[in-house]
C-alpha cells in the first residue's frame, strides 16, 4: 500500500493548505515537461493529492493505513539472510524513491540508498543490533532526528572521518567533495527498533525517525507503545518510554541539525551550522554554531560553548542553561524554575521571565529589554548604549555597574 503522506513528504496531521503547497511544489519538481522531470513520480504525486484533498477519501485512506500498519507491526519477522548474518550489505526497503539531491551533489547520477551492516553475535550482546548508514544530503539540506532517546555524538564530516562503508558505497574519486555532502550514521539499540530505523533522503535533507521505528517495532511492547501514542488525546509528550539508542554521526560543516523530542545525552562538535532542538530530558552540549533555537524542558541541561550568531533559548521546568561565545542578539523565555547564565559577549538582549526563573548576564550589554513577572530575577552586569527597557510585575531586574545606567522605564 502506497503511503500518500510519504509521497507528498507530509505527516498525517497536514492541513488542506499543507497539502496544496506540497502538491504544487512536487508537481512542479517532477513534471515530465521539465528537464529532470519524472512521469512516474509526477503521477504518484497527483494520485496522492487526489485522495488526500477529498475529506471522505482521506478518512478511508487513514483508516486503511492505520489497519495496515498495525498488521505490519505484529507480523512475524522472517529469518535473517545469510548475507546479512555475515555482515554483508542490506538496503533499506523504500516504498517510494526519494528525490535525488540537487545538481552538483555526489548522488547526481545515483539514488540515495541507505546501507546497513549487522554485527555478529560476538560483537555485541544478544538482542541488540548495529546499523551503519551513509546517505547524501542535498546542498543547503538539513538533518532531522525525531524521537531519539539515548546518547548522541555528532562531529563534522571530513576526509579523515569518512568510514570504510561510505567509501565502499560512493567511491574514492573526490573525497573532499564527498565530505561536503555525506552524512554517516552508526546506531546501536534493541534489534526490533534498529531493524525499522532507516534514514530517508528528501529534497529538504535527511530524516531519521527513531520514534516511528519504536512504534513499529514488531513486538507486543512495541505495538503497545505505538498504539498508546497513536490514540493518546494529547499525542506524544516525550520519548523517555522509547528504548534507548546509541548514535554516532558525522555531518557536513554548515549543515542544519534538527533534534525533535530528544531525550538523553547529546555531544555536538564544532558543526559551524544551525541547531534547532527540543530536548525533553537530558543534557545537550554543543561547540561552534552559527545559529541556535533551543527549547529545554524538565530537568534538562544545556551548554552552548562557542556561539557566533543569533540565539533563541526557551527554558521550561527546572532546566539549566549556559551560553558562551559572541552573540549579536539573544532572545530568552524562561518558565517554571529554569535558569540561564550568559558568560559570553551579547550585544542585544530580549528576555521574558515568568514564575521563579533566574537570568544572569556576566558581560555588559549594548541594549536590553526585560519583562519580568512573578518571583523571577534578571541580573545584568551593565547596559552601555541605550537605556534599559524594564517591564516588571513583581519580578526584579538588578543591574550592577561597569558604566552609567540609563534611565529605566517600568510598566
Amino acid at each position: 500500500m502506497l503511503d500518500y503522506y510519504t509521497i507528498l513528504e507530509l505527516t498525517p496531521t497536514a492541513t488542506a493548505e499543507d497539502l496544496r503547497l506540497a502538491f504544487r511544489r512536487l508537481a512542479k519538481l517532477w513534471h515530465p515537461d521539465r528537464i529532470g522531470g519524472n512521469a512516474r513520480r509526477f503521477s504518484a504525486v497527483r494520485e496522492a493529492y487526489g485522495v488526500l484533498s477529498e475529506p471522505t477519501r482521506r478518512k478511508l485512506f487513514d483508516r486503511e493505513r492505520l489497519r495496515t500498519r498495525t498488521l505490519h507491526a505484529t507480523a512475524p519477522r522472517p529469518a535473517a539472510s545469510p548475507t546479512a548474518a555475515r555482515g554483508g550489505r542490506a538496503y533499506a526497503p523504500t516504498r517510494y524513491p526519494a528525490p535525488s539531491a540537487p545538481k552538483g551533489s555526489v548522488v547526481e547520477s545515483s539514488p540515495a540508498i541507505v546501507t546497513g551492516r549487522r554485527k555478529t553475535s560476538s560483537d555485541q550482546p544478544s538482542g541488540r543490533l548495529t546499523r551503519v548508514m551513509s546517505i547524501a544530503v542535498p546542498i543547503e539540506g538539513a538533518i532531522y532526528l525525531v524521537g531519539v532517546a539515548g546518547s548522541l555524538q555528532v562531529e563534522p564530516t571530513t576526509v579523515a572521518t569518512l568510514w570504510p562503508t561510505t567509501l565502499q558505497k560512493f567511491g574514492h574519486d573526490d573525497l573532499e567533495r564527498l565530505a561536503r555532502h555525506v552524512v554517516q550514521i552508526r546506531v546501536t539499540g534493541e534489534s526490533e527498533v534498529v531493524r525499522g530505523l532507516f534514514a530517508q533522503a528528501a529534497v529538504e535533507g535527511v530524516l531519521l525517525n527513531a520514534e516511528e521505528a519504536a512504534r513499529g517495532a514488531r513486538s507486543p511492547q512495541g505495538l503497545r507503545r505505538w498504539l498508546e501514542a497513536m490514540f493518546s488525546p494529547l499525542g506524544h509528550q516525550g520519548n523517555t518510554e522509547w528504548p534507548p539508542l546509541t548514535l554516532q554521526m558525522t555531518m557536513p560543516l554548515g549543515t542544519t541539525l534538527v533534534l525533535d523530542g530528544f531525550a538523553g545525552m547529546a555531544e555536538l562538535g564544532h558543526l559551524e551550522g544551525n541547531l534547532i532542538a527540543n530536548v525533553s530530558e537530558g543534557q545537550l552540549r554543543a561547540g561552534r554554531l552559527k545559529r541556535a533555537m533551543v527549547t529545554m524542558q524538565g530537568n534538562s541541561r544545556l551548554m552552548l560553548t562557542a556561539m557566533t550568531g543569533a540565539t533563541d533559548i526557551v527554558g521550561q521546568g527546572s532546566s539549566r542553561s549556559s551560553l558562551l561565545g559572541r552573540v549579536p542578539r539573544l532572545r530568552v523565555a524562561l518558565e517554571g524554575s529554569s535558569r540561564l547564565e550568559v558568560m559570553g559577549i551579547v550585544r542585544r538582549l530580549e528576555a521574558d521571565l515568568f514564575d521563579k526563573t533566574h537570568l544572569r548576564v556576566l558581560h555588559p550589554l549594548e541594549t536590553a529589554r526585560c519583562r519580568v513577572k512573578g518571583e523571577s530575577l534578571a541580573e545584568l552586569s551593565a547596559v552601555t548604549r541605550k537605556p534599559l527597557v524594564q517591564e516588571s510585575e513583581k519580578g526584579r531586574v538588578r543591574v550592577g555597574g561597569f558604566s552609567p545606567l540609563g534611565r529605566q522605564r517600568s510598566a
